[in-house]
């Protein structure tokens, strides 16, 4: 087998689909030996702002001499961001190597009887296997989604659960109510396993909460009083530190990534942080700020370009939007906004849109290369509902490029579909801004 076999046989098993339960995720790993009981974890669930809480995360422990797993999804440029270790991406031999376990594992699986495992357990036991070979120190384990029946739950007691930010998304799967949602993700809570818990409307804090005392399990909530912006710009965002009972010595510090979000998400992480020392972790305040300050996280308000300024964002479901929306008000008041969005059919945030629709002068619609892609046309109809703003209808990402606003005050932003962001990050670096 080779890297681009490996590749094949993952992405063929999207035809399983997408099946929650943890019965045949058990049964794989036992088959390989459970190499994730040889692995501790730092376990993360949330609508919103996993992947950069994970990151900023996987950068600490990585700076403090800890050999660190990260394991998230989707990926934007290349399949193996999901599995790295010290932020390096998975090697495409131990991709290989990894992945030629879990298929022999999986043939005798079937052969046994059992239901064939979907893609995401596929990768979720590729990595496990990886991690264990490697003799990680540490992961940080994203959930796919939900929590409760998610096929990461299937580690044992973590050292520390996040359950970062709670909104509507997967409601065929995880419910009709943010209640019934939060539920499912406070189900990666385990007895007396310490959870941090970005801040949340009221009715889903308290059902988190009651999950934790069920399991007697300490909660600890992160306070947005804690943290103020002191100033920001392209570079990223100066903060301020005000928890004066914290075990921390950190006043104020610079972070990387900008948004208002993004300064709660490194609230979370610093609550974190300092649970992870409590436990004896080798943590040091010059790990933390120089971590913070240099950390990346592709495609969330990432600036590809300052001129012309072309930034993606992977505001994909109607919480991400508004907080996008609230973001470009914040951080970039006075531009002219030129919206480049394309969306997934399942999606729907009509009232999140038609807000962002109203700060644009111009609205770039396009098709993401997705079998359940929104047609570009139909998504120009839609936005054609709340604004005036002139509407282009792109059948792909090529089609946008020569709409990129070279103004002074142009800002271009590619949101939506992190398929549509992945690619417009490659077609942008490497065509565009080269050429």
């Amino acid at each position: 087998m080779n890297y681009k076999e490996a590749l094949d046989y993952i992405h063929s098993t999207y035809k399983f689909g997408s099946k929650l339960g943890l019965e045949n995720i058990g049964f794989l790993l036992n088959l390989l030996g459970n190499p994730q009981k040889n692995l501790k974890f730092i376990h993360v669930a949330g609508t919103n702002g996993k992947g950069s809480t994970c990151s900023m995360l996987s950068y600490v422990l990585t700076e403090a001499g800890y050999k660190t797993g990260l394991f998230i999804s989707p990926y934007l440029v290349d399949f193996r961001e999901r599995i790295q270790l010290n932020n390096q991406l998975i090697s495409e031999d131990d991709l290989v190597n990894a992945v030629a376990c879990v298929k022999a594992a999986t043939e005798r699986m079937v052969k046994e009887g059992k239901n064939h495992p979907t893609e995401f357990e596929i990768v979720t036991a590729v990595a496990m296997v990886y991690y264990n070979i490697q003799k990680a120190d540490i992961v940080i384990l994203e959930v796919g989604m939900g929590g409760r029946l998610d096929a990461t739950n299937i580690i044992d007691k973590p050292e520390l659960c996040i359950i970062t930010s709670i909104s509507m998304d997967h409601s065929e799967y995880l419910g009709h109510t943010l209640e019934e949602i939060a539920f499912e993700k406070a189900s990666i809570i385990k007895y007396g396993c310490p959870v941090v818990v970005y801040p949340q409307k009221d009715s889903v804090h308290n059902v988190i909460r009651q999950f934790a005392v069920n399991k007697l399990s300490r909660l600890y909530a992160v306070n947005p009083k804690d943290i103020e912006i002191i100033n920001y710009g392209p570079w990223g965002q100066k903060l301020k530190y005000n928890n004066s009972a914290s075990s921390l010595n950190i006043s104020s510090f610079e972070l990387s990534l900008i948004g208002v979000h993004q300064s709660l998400n490194a609230l979370t992480v610093l609550k974190a942080l300092e649970i992870l020392i409590d436990k004896g972790y080798n943590i040091t305040n010059h790990h933390i700020v120089s971590s913070l300050q240099k950390v990346r996280f592709m495609g969330r308000l990432e600036i590809l370009s300052k001129k012309p300024l072309i930034i993606i964002d992977g505001a994909h479901n109607a919480e991400g939007i508004e907080t996008l929306t609230h973001n470009l008000k914040t951080y970039f008041p006075n531009y002219e906004i030129h919206l480049f969005f394309g969306m997934l059919s399942d999606k729907e945030m009509t009232s999140q849109l038609s807000a962002l629709a109203l700060s644009c002068k111009e609205i770039i619609t396009v098709t993401p290369d997705n079998p359940r892609a929104k047609p570009a046309t139909e998504t120009a109809a839609m936005f054609e509902n709340w604004t005036d703003a002139p509407i282009y209808a792109c059948d792909n990402l090529e089609e946008s490029l020569p709409h990129i606003g070279l103004g002074e005050n142009a800002i271009n932003i590619y949101c939506g579909s992190l398929y549509m962001i992945g690619a417009a990050r490659n077609l942008i670096l490497n065509r565009y801004i080269q050429s």
